[in-house]
């Protein structure tokens, strides 16, 4: 199974051209730099997941990447990958914080 890591940002409208100023970076620099401090301050350390949104490298990034990972699942179980992912406006955060969750079936 493929999983991302990292900040994506959706595109609303289409650009005609490519821009790529330095003036553009480091704009978008800022924004990934409030958006951690925001998610920070919004939820800290989370309970629930034990995740750290302080201290996620995947905040401060505009680069994303995707992974391959695999698990077993036990025989007569349902396995499902969870991955805690932020969205705030139009940027998506694919943490590195993952969990799969393994429930038996019914019996037949």
């Amino acid at each position: 199974m493929d999983v991302t890591v990292g900040t994506q940002k959706e595109s609303t409208r289409s650009q005609g051209g490519q821009n790529s100023s330095d003036e553009n970076v480091s704009s978008e620099g800022r924004t990934l730099a409030g958006l951690q401090q925001g998610f920070a301050a919004t939820f800290g350390s989370s309970s629930s997941s034990g995740f750290n949104w302080g201290s996620s490298e995947s905040l401060v990034s505009s680069k994303s990447s995707t992974n391959s990972i695999s698990w077993t699942c036990p025989p007569r179980n349902k396995c499902t990958l969870k991955q805690l992912v932020g969205i705030c406006g139009e940027y998506k955060i694919f943490t590195d914080h993952r969990q799969i969750e393994s429930l038996p079936l019914d019996s037949p």
